[in-house]
């Protein structure tokens, strides 16, 4: 509910102030004592409107509406050659907005066309000649702002029914949840079996190795005890282990011998082969030159060997 208005270079109308009681005010006053002005005062910042700059004082000046409401807050208008804005309270003035005001200002001053009349307009309620039914109801609907509680039920409804068929569909996904977790209701037993598992897994690892290293000692143990039980008196094979390395040593230079023979025959081999493409290559370029030799000397006429 409007507490107060006022205005600055508005019309024609250096400043001016008015305060209004609770409920329904009815201004009065003579000709050109600022009643007009007033209301449009009122529209100018609820409604942006009149558009343009025909409501501005004559002689400039930046042109100011304010309207404070009951539950203590405000709504400025300013407008200059300079600046055009609004400020909800004190906070920062709202700038950017086309034709109409800026969202928030009518959350702030709750106020529409049937709240305001002036002298030129017919009796509230009543048209010309009257209203029908239908227009009472919608006016006396948004008097009470019954479209917008219908609205709010409509959107919480729709919101219920939406939250009901999520609700169903939630204890359908959770029915399946608990019928899949039916399947792992033995999980406890089975982590501590596994846990159980893994410590046996790794102490049988721990036998194995022992165990290898026990088997690997063994057989050290055993190949050395053969090879105690086979020289335990090794002075009669000294005289063989000597003859063994005269022997190793001649095998040893048979085999170098043997491997330069090889090499030795493998040259012999490799020269035979070239030597026979020569002996094949000499028979065809005799052939050839037998075939282009004449069977007389062309300088002699004696026959040709």
């Amino acid at each position: 509910m409007i507490q107060k208005i006022a205005g600055k270079n508005f019309q024609g109308y250096k400043e001016f102030e008015m305060e209004f009681h609770p409920g329904v005010n009815v201004v009065i006053g003579k000709s050109d004592a600022g009643k007009s002005a007033a209301f449009r005062l009122i529209e100018w910042v609820r409604a942006n409107r009149p558009l343009g700059d025909a409501f501005r004082s004559e002689w400039g000046g930046t042109t100011e509406g304010q309207i404070w409401t009951t539950d203590d807050q405000t709504v400025k208008r300013v407008k200059g050659e300079a600046e055009n804005s609004y400020q909800i309270n004190s906070a920062k003035p709202l700038k950017a907005f086309g034709q109409n005001p800026p969202e928030g200002i009518n959350q702030v001053l709750m106020l529409d066309e049937i709240n305001v009349q002036n002298q030129n307009e017919t009796p509230f309620l009543l048209g010309k000649p009257l209203w029908s039914p239908g227009e009472v109801a919608r006016v006396l609907n948004q008097a009470a702002s019954l479209e917008d509680i219908d609205t709010a039920t409509r959107n919480l409804t729709k919101g219920y029914r939406t939250s009901l068929r999520q609700i169903e569909s939630n204890e359908k996904a959770l029915e399946d949840h608990e019928q899949e977790l039916k399947k792992y209701q033995n999980l406890p037993e089975l982590e501590e079996l596994i846990t159980e598992l893994e410590h046996l897994e790794r102490h049988r690892n721990i036998l194995s190795g022992q165990r290898n290293a026990l088997y690997n000692l063994w057989q050290d143990i055993t190949h050395i005890k053969v090879c105690l039980e086979k020289t335990i008196d090794v002075r009669p094979a000294e005289g063989l282990l000597s003859k063994a390395e005269k022997i190793n040593q001649k095998r040893g230079k048979l085999v170098e011998e043997f491997n330069r023979l090889n090499e030795l025959y493998e040259e012999i081999d490799s020269v035979s082969v070239r030597k026979n493409r020569a002996e094949t290559l000499t028979k065809k370029l005799q052939k050839e030159y037998d075939d282009l030799a004449p069977d007389e000397c062309p300088l002699c006429g004696g026959p040709m060997k």
